[in-house]
């Protein structure tokens, strides 16, 4: 987890940002220019920081690990290993 700590607080910086952005929707979308240019930069940020530097991507090999771990009443101490991804499923579990 400490390991992670830097890269999880980028994350949650970087949702901080999206949800300053969301909740002035008429600011963001004012001109088309910046909502295009933070949608691309947006994603782009999703796609190297999330998917390749941390590899915190949402994916069914998770949550069948997860099935598998409570089905089999193992521990799900493997989920400590990847706390971004944790943190990503509770923050989509909440909305």
């Amino acid at each position: 987890m400490r390991a992670r700590a830097v890269e999880l607080a980028i994350l949650c910086v970087a949702l901080a940002v999206l949800a300053v952005m969301l909740a002035r929707p008429r600011w963001l979308s004012a001109t088309p220019q910046r909502l295009a240019r933070f949608r691309v930069a947006y994603l782009t940020f999703t796609l190297v920081f999330v998917g390749w530097i941390a590899q915190a991507q949402l994916s069914i090999v998770n949550i069948t690990a997860l099935i598998e771990a409570l089905r089999s009443g193992e521990s799900c101490r493997f989920l400590l290993f990847d706390p971004l991804t944790v943190f990503l499923w509770l923050l989509y579990c909440s909305v």
